[in-house]
């Protein structure tokens, strides 16, 4: 599983370099799934060649990397919870850089489509971030000046003889 993970990371990297327009590592889930490809398959195969050979050492240091991995994500937990409105400013930072190059990036677009849907949100606190993106600044002349995208929009169904989705969009 971790080896498919890598895969399609790898993969991923490579097609977004091809279209390169954001720089954040965050930005770039392709970069996420290499890292976490890597540690899965790398931890894997060792678990795996210390359980075939009855390997203690091997066996050892698949425990110990478990144990450090389930430190790192308590301390990364604790670190968040701890310097919450950091984590929240840096999350608002990222979210408004990817909505400043949202058409620019299809993956970021893709994510941050379905958050918005799958939570019915929009933006990162509020239909306004929208602002900071180049087609949707309200002093522009385009057809999408002053509006936000199709997936901030709330869908809801009306009770008829023939269900009908309705949507709703925010525009200031």
């Amino acid at each position: 599983m971790g080896l498919c993970v890598l895969c399609v990371g790898v993969y991923a990297e490579v097609e977004r370099q091809k279209n390169r327009t954001l720089e954040g590592l965050f930005l770039a889930p392709a970069v996420v799934l290499i890292l976490l490809g890597l540690v899965m398959f790398t931890v894997s195969v060792v678990g795996m060649v210390g359980s075939l050979r009855d390997n203690k050492t091997l066996l050892h240091m698949f425990l110990c990397v478990l144990c450090v991995l389930l430190l790192l994500q308590a301390i990364t937990l604790a670190m968040a919870l701890i310097f919450e409105k950091k984590t929240v400013a840096l999350f608002q930072s990222t979210i408004r850089e990817g909505i400043k190059h949202y058409y620019d990036d299809l993956d970021f677009k893709n994510i941050l489509d379905y958050v918005q849907q799958k939570f019915s949100c929009c933006g990162g606190d509020e239909y306004k971030d929208w602002g900071v993106n180049q087609y949707h600044f309200c002093n522009g002349t385009g057809p999408l000046a002053c509006g936000v995208p199709y997936t901030c929009c709330v869908r809801r169904k009306v009770s008829a003889p023939i269900p009908v989705v309705q949507a709703f969009c925010i525009t200031s």
